[in-house]
Parts: C-alpha cells; structure tokens; sequence
C-alpha cells in the first residue's frame, strides 16, 4: 500500500489527480468546519457568545492557513525529492519540516496567547464579548500545537501520496466535536469553554491517530530519524518558497 501510493505519484499525472484530489478536498472541507460547528452550537448560548466566538474565527484561520501553508511547503519538497529517487533527502524534509513548525508553534503560541485581549478589543464588541472570546481562545490557542503539527503531518503524507490517512483522521475528529460540543456547552454547562475544550480533545485524537500511523506503525514510505538529521538551509527554503504563497 505504501509503495502504491508513491506509484500512483509518480505514474500518470490524470491517475493521480484523480486519486489525489477527492481526499484533499475532504480533509480541506473538514479542517475548516471546526469553528462552524462549535458556531452552531453556541449561537444558543447567547448574543456576547456568538460575537466573541466569531471575532476567534478569522484568527483561527490565519493560525490554519499557517498550517496548511507549512504542509504545502513539505508536499511540495518531498514529491520533488521522490521524483529524484532521492528518498533520504525525501526523508530529511519530513525532520526538516516538523522541527520548523515546532518552532513556529512556540512563537505563534506565545504571541496571539499574550496578545489576543488587546486582538478583540479591535473589534470595538463589549466587554461581554471580549471575555467570551478569551474564554475560547485562551484553551484553543494553547493547544495550536495540534491544529499545526495535524496540518503539517497532513502535507508530510500527501507527500509520498498518502491522501486517505488525514481524511480519514480528520472526519474522526469532526464527527467527535459535533457530539462533544452540546454535551460540554449544554449538558456540563460549560458555556464557551466546552466548545474550545471539544474542539481540543477532537484535534488531539485526529494527531494522535495520524501520529500512530506514522511514528508508532510506520506504515509510510518516508521515515523520520533525528539521529540521522542533518540540517539543510535549502531544504528549509524549498519548504517556505512554496509554503509563505500558500499560506496568504
């Protein structure tokens, strides 16, 4: 199954965009529906909810934009490299492309966390909406770590061809939040705290998941050895040339 999916990369450019483009466009689909679901469920809570929630939202894209961008970078790197036949190189952009968004994860944490009141206090909502949208994005951008690292592994797998694994993970996780969210927001009365806790426990299992498949099974063409990791300044180029563009 492995092979087949570096096969189907490197054979017949029509076979593969076929094979290839379906699950991308589900994953994509499905990465940007966390915050429209949580929406729904909170558009029950109340006005200050709902304007708090949806000041988040387009911060919360930018924060997933950065993340699909950073895969692309890594897709993009690793199809060139197993085109070449050159599968430690290939390899070396899987370490190279974990450890840079691992550092931007620290940054982007810190910055929007420390930020993020003085964030919704552009927006000119009330003080209401302000805490609300703390009390969401608070817990959802401590745990950026996994909206980042599921992006990143998703562009890291597509890769080598693998297209099924992240859809398959991701649907998981939304199918999840879609039952979390009443349960945590009505239920436990947790307001919008639960839904940013729904939406992290549901994007942890999806890295988990991708995770075991990739670092535990190992059931991918690409291996990940940071003993043998050898710093490249041109592979960290090759990931931002096409990663930056495909962020905006």
């Amino acid at each position: 199954m492995i092979d087949e999916n570096v096969d189907v990369l490197k054979g017949k450019p029509e076979k593969a965009i076929i094979t290839l483009a379906i699950p991308i466009l589900i994953y994509l689909l499905i990465s940007n529906s966390y915050n429209i679901v949580d929406g729904m469920w909170i558009s029950g809570i109340g006005k200050a909810a709902i304007t708090g929630v949806g000041s988040i939202t387009p911060l919360f894209n930018v924060v997933n934009g950065v993340a699909m961008g950073i895969g692309a970078g890594a897709t993009s790197a690793i199809s060139y490299f197993i085109g070449l036949n050159d599968k430690d190189k290939a390899d070396n952009v899987g370490v190279h492309t974990i450890i840079l968004s691992l550092i931007i994860v620290v940054i982007l944490t810190v910055v929007i966390v420390f930020s993020l009141k003085y964030y919704l206090s552009m927006y000119n909502i009330d003080a209401n909406a302000v805490n609300q949208g703390m009390e969401y994005g608070i817990p959802l951008f401590l745990n950026l770590y996994s909206f980042v690292f599921l992006g990143v592994l998703t562009g890291i797998l597509r890769g080598e061809g693998e297209t099924k694994k992240p859809m398959i993970a991701s649907s998981i996780g939304l199918v999840l939040n879609a039952i979390l969210d009443p349960v945590f927001i009505y239920i436990l009365n947790m307001g919008v705290m639960g839904a940013a806790l729904s939406t992290i426990i549901t994007s942890i299992l999806s890295l988990i998941i991708l995770s075991y498949w990739v670092f535990v099974k190992k059931s991918t063409y690409l291996k990940f050895s940071f003993k043998s990791f050898k710093f490249d300044l041109s592979i960290i180029k090759k990931i931002l040339v096409v990663g930056i563009p495909a962020s905006i």
